[in-house]
C-alpha cells in the first residue's frame, strides 16, 4: 500500500526510509501518518482480508497510539473511525519494554521483578544446591537476552538477588560465603558454576548491536 501510494508512511529522517509494520506470531504494528485516508484505507484493508481468510481483527484487543505532532482534533476524528482504545507508552511488546527517552526505573524495574519471581523460595526449598544453578542459567539466560538495554545498577541489583538465592534458596536472605562471585560465573572447565555476569552479558549484547548497525545492510538496522 505503501509502495503504490495508497498509504502515507510516517516521517523519517532523510536518506533513510521508515518502517510500515512489524509482523510477529499474532503481533502486528502498523505504522502510518496519522490521516483520515490512512486509517480508513488501513481498516478497509482488513475488513478485505477478513472475508477472505476468515480471521478477523479483534479491534477492542488492538490500540492505536498517536504521536505528539497529532492535535486533538485529529485524535477525535480518528479514532471515531474505529472501536480502537488510545495506547500510551510505557508498553510492553513481545515481553520487552516499549518507552520513549531515556530508560527510567519505573519502566525498567517490571524486567526484574518478573526475573526475580521465578525465584520463589519454595522453588529453592525443593532444589539442591546443584539444581539451583541449573534454574538460575535457564530463567536469566532466556529472559535478559530480549531487554539488553538496562543500567548497571538494574544488573547488579538481580545478581544480588541471585547470589542469594543461589546460597540460601531466597532472594531475600543472606548469607556470608567465601566464594567470589566472578568465579562462580567461570566456565565448568575453569571451575566455575557457568553462570552469567549480568553486567558483562548487557555488555555484550549491546556492542552486538552496535556492531549489526555498523556492518549490516539491514532495513532494521539502516533504519
Amino acid at each position: 500500500m505503501v509502495a503504490s501510494d495508497q498509504l502515507l508512511p510516517i516521517s523519517s529522517p532523510r536518506g533513510f526510509s521508515a518502517p510500515t509494520h512489524l509482523l510477529y506470531a499474532y503481533d502486528f504494528l502498523i505504522f502510518y501518518g496519522g490521516m483520515v485516508r490512512n486509517l480508513r484505507r488501513v481498516v478497509h484493508a482488513f475488513r478485505v482480508y477478513g472475508s477472505i481468510s476468515g480471521q478477523l481483527v479483534n479491534w477492542s484487543k488492538s490500540s492505536i497510539f498517536f504521536g505528539s505532532l497529532v492535535s486533538p482534533a485529529q485524535i477525535s476524528s480518528l479514532q471515531s473511525l474505529v472501536e480502537m482504545q488510545i495506547g500510551r507508552l510505557p508498553l510492553s511488546y513481545l515481553g520487552a519494554p516499549l518507552f520513549r527517552g531515556k530508560p527510567r526505573k519505573s519502566v525498567l524495574m517490571p524486567i526484574a521483578d518478573k526475573i526475580l519471581s521465578k525465584f520463589a523460595k519454595w522453588k529453592g526449598k525443593s532444589l539442591s544446591l546443584a539444581g539451583r544453578p541449573t534454574l538460575i542459567r535457564s530463567v536469566i539466560t532466556g529472559s535478559l537476552v530480549h531487554s539488553f538495554m538496562v543500567y548497571k545498577w538494574l544488573s547488579q541489583m538481580v545478581t544480588k538477588k541471585i547470589r542469594n538465592f543461589l546460597w540460601t534458596s531466597s532472594c531475600e536472605e543472606t548469607k556470608l560465603v567465601r566464594v567470589a562471585w566472578n568465579r562462580c560465573c567461570r566456565p565448568y572447565a575453569l571451575g566455575g558454576l557457568g553462570l552469567k555476569d549480568l553486567v558483562l552479558l548487557n555488555d555484550s549484547l549491546l556492542r552486538k548491536l552496535t556492531w549489526k548497525f555498523i556492518t549490516y545492510n539491514n532495513f532494521a538496522f539502516t533504519f
